[in-house]
């Protein structure tokens, strides 16, 4: 099973509201980032991947590893870099940081606001060493 977030598309528009906890609105042709919990969910409401994959396998019921707090560090930077590249409006807040909530649906637990903020320090403080670098 894949373990990062896939941006997903679907002909018609609809929410998935997951047994989960998470709510995923599809707008017609319109890819959504989908984490990797909510995959089985999605390809059976006739979503397609984005990437050309065929789809997921079949997955068992998912159980969360137990996560240290640099593990939990890193999965939300990584979250934090996937909403930055898929850039859609509703995921940032009006100051431009990525929201809790959608941090929380990519990673697929809840999320602190402060967190958020120190992640998107880190994704900015890596951005500009990559342009010092170049």
């Amino acid at each position: 099973m894949s373990t990062k977030a896939r941006l997903f598309t679907l002909n018609r528009n609809f929410t998935i509201h997951s047994k989960f906890g998470h709510d995923v609105r599809f707008l017609k042709d319109t890819p959504v980032l989908v984490p990797p919990l909510l995959f089985p969910e999605v390809l059976a409401i006739g979503a397609v991947g984005t990437d050309g994959a065929a789809g997921v396998e079949a997955v068992e019921e998912i159980k969360q590893p137990e996560m240290t707090d640099q593990d939990r560090g890193k999965t939300i930077l990584a979250a934090v870099e996937l909403i930055a590249e898929g850039n859609v409006r509703t995921d940032f807040t009006a100051g431009g940081t990525p929201t809790a909530k959608a941090v929380g649906r990519v990673t697929g637990f809840d999320v602190l606001t402060r967190e958020v903020n120190i992640a998107w320090q880190e994704f900015h403080d890596k951005k500009d060493a990559e342009k010092a670098d170049a």
